[in-house]
C-alpha cells in the first residue's frame, strides 16, 4: 500500500517539477549498475533510483537486485550547485535475501553530467551493516526517459 502512495507521489512530483518547466531537477527514475570493488575482484548489481526533487532535497527510493535478491531502501538528500548530489538510505522498506547476508546502509556522493546527450549520475558510495564496513564502490546511472 505504501507503494501505491509513493508511485502517486512521483507522479505528481514529476508534473510539477523543474524537469517540465525546462529547468534541470533529477527527478524522475534513473537505471544503472552499482559496483564494489575489492581488489582484483568486483561485484555489480543492478540500481534503480526513484527522485523526486523539491528545490535543493531529494527525497526518493533506491532497488538493489542481483541473482533473485533485492533491497528497496527509501533514500534522502540534497543537491549542491545544480550538479553534487548526496543521498542516504534512511530505512529498508522491503527486501529478499539469503540467509547470512545483511544490506548494507548506504551514502552516494553523485555528479550530475550530460554524456552523448544523456542525464547521467556517477560517484562513489561506502557503507555499512550492523556488524562491519562495506566494501565502497562506484554508481553508474542514466535517467529514464518517459515514454507514452
Amino acid at each position: 500500500m505504501q507503494t501505491i502512495y509513493f508511485n502517486i507521489l512521483f507522479i505528481a512530483m514529476l508534473f510539477f517539477s523543474g524537469e517540465l518547466a525546462g529547468q534541470n531537477n533529477l527527478s524522475g527514475t534513473w537505471e544503472g549498475t552499482i559496483e564494489q570493488t575489492k581488489g582484483d575482484q568486483h561485484s555489480e548489481f543492478d540500481l534503480t533510483m526513484k527522485i523526486i526533487q523539491s528545490g535543493n532535497e531529494i527525497i526518493g527510493r533506491s532497488i538493489i537486485e542481483i541473482e533473485g535478491m533485492f533491497v528497496e531502501m527509501e533514500i534522502r538528500g540534497s543537491v549542491h550547485s545544480g550538479v553534487f548530489t548526496q543521498i542516504k538510505d534512511t530505512r529498508i522498506i522491503d527486501s529478499n535475501e539469503k540467509d547470512g547476508i545483511e544490506w548494507c546502509d548506504k551514502s552516494y556522493q553523485l555528479v550530475y553530467k550530460l554524456k552523448e546527450k544523456e542525464k547521467v549520475l556517477e560517484g562513489h558510495w561506502q557503507g555499512t551493516t550492523s556488524f562491519s564496513t562495506c566494501v565502497p564502490g562506484k554508481i553508474f546511472l542514466k535517467k529514464q526517459i518517459i515514454r507514452a
